[in-house]
């Protein structure tokens, strides 16, 4: 049977207890593409932002969400702080500024994210860069894109 009545009345509880209006990650069936089905529920539930770990961009207007093409995606951060900051710097290289990096952060503390960002400013001080939190991330990037 179809959970999504379930899922939605449990999702809006913990929403609502934890004062939460965006999702920052979603893993997506389907090869990476959300479906319709999935996006509505989603923007139902989070209406400052969605973050897909692939898939097309998704929706402007009332609800804003993003995702990113595979070929277009940042990488998974490695798990030391020497390693992310290498990491951290070969995106901003390659990206140039002004540009909003979405990065998937699994099996990284965030003391070890606070290190290789603090490693990263002391070798490259003239990169000028901010590290966000979702929702943040998520209001910054609705405002620049309109």
């Amino acid at each position: 049977p179809d959970g999504r009545e379930v899922y939605l009345q449990t999702a809006k509880e913990y929403f609502k207890r934890f004062d939460m209006s965006t999702t920052a990650f979603v893993i997506t069936g389907h090869e990476g593409i959300a479906t319709e089905e999935a996006i509505e529920l989603l923007a139902d539930l989070s209406p400052g932002g969605v973050g897909f770990q692939a898939g097309e961009r998704i929706r402007d207007g009332e609800h804003f969400g993003v995702g990113f093409k595979q070929q277009e995606a940042d990488w998974p951060l490695h798990f030391t702080p020497e390693k992310i900051s290498k990491e951290l710097e070969g995106w901003i290289d390659r990206r140039g500024p002004g540009k909003f990096l979405y990065f998937r952060c699994i099996l990284v503390t965030p003391s070890q994210l606070v290190e290789g960002v603090r490693l990263l400013r002391e070798r490259r001080p003239e990169l000028k860069f901010e590290v966000l939190d979702p929702l943040a991330y998520f209001d910054l990037l609705k405002r620049v894109r309109g």
